[in-house]
């Protein structure tokens, strides 16, 4: 198609070109009267006409840079590789089998529960948007979250919840949280509510509820083959060693879940014995968990979870039964004659320190301990035998300090290591459990621990510390707040490695 210009219009763009073709020609000549001159210069003149003009041209970089970071602020960007090397071992990614804190953490990444914990360690919603307790503390309703997938597809519904706890409590499964809802009716009772029935009110039941929710399919086949979770992260690929252990895991976001987001797009396990793991130089490492790595580039973000180690007394025999002699041991006192006792303790690191510097503590109380150091299936046989006078040991107390199940009298055959057997102390642990306020819960336990030191029954020492470590370029990380190894990953989805600007 021709464009026809008007009269007007052909004088107006007739007077345009002939002012462009007059300014092009007085450019040109004023080039080359400047090239010219500068021919016509000394050398040295010259070499300072550039040095001006890079200079000049430095600082109108600097200048359009400063304008440009003032008009723009840095975000976070998405994409980007995580990756951890954790000291631990993997058998099952399957939350309904996961039992060591390695694999609870890597299923956090890709199977979420009815519930949360949070950045700052309080429950949320995830699976369920909301739920309700009757007064009595016996019925939870959960109302589940709507258009909700499993990383192969399938909907999530009130049918995979009911399915994943009864799953649990089959004992063919041989699942490590069986005990704690063996007596729980789970009901479906619509596609997006659940009903759970208690036998007994339990404050801290909606803990259990942080459980991983398994698609119903993946429940009636394999656990091990099947890793289909709604968590922000699915399996790309696991690799094996040559004795077919689990070496590697990547992972990859790829759920849309609305409740999901994160910003960085792979994360990577790689797992190893010790903090270099024999698996290279730390350089590709975002992370490392469970080592303390010398390398200066890692910045320390350790931190304390609820689980304590313990010294405890078998109240058994008669000569620990009595409280005169238990406080000269666990308080101020010495014995007249020479006592000989045995302390049991598990054959790793932070337990030999602790029985060393009990070993000369109690040496001036005129006590002769006896150390019995057993490998881990050896102590638990021990230990579960109660042929000790003194005892190290674990209190993995989790989300809440129910100490229920180390000192009730029920539990004398199970946890109940020491031997107690109290009943006003049986009265006071039911009631505390069966509080809803957590805060109500907790001044309970306070007063239990405080009548058990009391009476010289226990000595709690300090908190076990996670050892995490990460690198400058991860960004987002905060202050972690956790109740358990995993919990690390509570605020995964403000972590970030790439960085964009956008306008102010």
């Amino acid at each position: 198609m021709k464009l026809r210009l008007t009269g007007g219009v052909r004088g107006v763009a007739g007077g345009v070109f002939s002012h462009l073709a007059f300014a092009s020609k007085y450019l040109l000549s004023c080039a080359k009267r400047a090239v010219s001159g500068i021919k016509s210069m000394q050398k040295s003149e010259r070499w300072s006409l550039f040095g001006l003009i890079i200079i000049f041209l430095i600082l109108i970089f600097i200048k359009g840079r400063e304008i440009y970071l003032s008009k723009t602020t840095t975000v976070p960007k998405s994409g980007g590789v995580y990756r951890e090397l954790d000291i631990g071992q993997v058998d099952y990614l399957n939350p309904i089998l996961a039992k060591t804190d390695t694999e609870r953490s890597v299923s956090r990444l890709i199977y979420s529960g009815l519930v949360k914990v949070d950045q700052s360690g309080n429950i949320v919603p995830d699976l369920a948007q909301s739920w309700e307790v009757t007064p009595d503390g016996l019925t939870y309703t959960f109302y589940l979250a709507s258009n909700i997938y499993f990383n192969n597809g399938a909907e999530f519904d009130a049918t995979d919840v009911a399915a994943t706890i009864e799953k649990i409590k089959d004992p063919q499964t041989k699942s490590p949280f069986r005990e704690i809802w063996s007596d729980v009716i789970v009901t479906a009772l619509d596609r997006e509510t659940v009903s759970m029935e208690l036998p007994y009110p339990y404050g801290p039941f909606i803990y259990n509820c942080i459980q991983g929710i398994v698609d119903s399919i993946d429940v009636e086949g394999s656990l091990v083959g099947s890793i289909n979770g709604t968590g922000p992260y699915k399996i790309e690929k696991i690799a094996t060693d040559k004795s077919g252990k689990i070496s590697q895991i990547e992972l990859t976001a790829g759920n849309s879940n609305y409740l999901n987001s994160v910003l960085i797009s792979e994360v990577i396990i790689d797992l190893g014995k010790e903090a270099n793991g024999g698996l290279g130089s730390l350089e590709k490492y975002t992370a490392i968990f469970g080592g303390s790595p010398d390398d200066q580039n890692f910045i320390e973000q350790s931190f304390t979870i609820n689980r304590y180690l313990a010294l405890i007394p078998n109240i058994r025999g008669e000569f620990l039964a009595d409280q005169i002699n238990r406080d000269k041991i666990f308080k101020d006192g010495i014995f007249e004659q020479e006592m000989p006792l045995t302390l049991l303790i598990q054959d790793v690191e932070i337990q030999t320190s602790i029985a060393d510097k009990l070993v000369e503590d109690l040496k001036v109380k005129n006590i002769k301990l006896e150390v019995l150091r057993l490998s881990g299936p050896e102590y638990i046989q021990k230990r579960q035998s109660r042929e000790f006078d003194l005892l190290l040991t674990g209190f993995d107390f989790g989300y809440d300090r129910d100490p229920y199940s180390y000192w009730h009298t029920t539990q004398l055959d199970q946890e109940n290591y020491a031997g107690y057997s109290d009943k006003s102390s049986d009265i006071a642990l039911e009631d505390a459990r069966m509080m809803q306020d957590a805060g109500e819960r907790n001044k309970r336990y306070d007063q239990f621990f405080d009548t058990m030191r009391e009476k010289s029954l226990i000595k709690f020492f300090e908190p076990v510390e996670c050892n995490f470590f990460v690198s400058g370029g991860l960004k987002g990380v905060e202050q972690i707040i956790a109740s358990k190894p995993e919990d690390r990953f509570n605020s995964i989805g403000n972590w970030y490695l790439k960085e964009g600007r956008i306008k102010r």
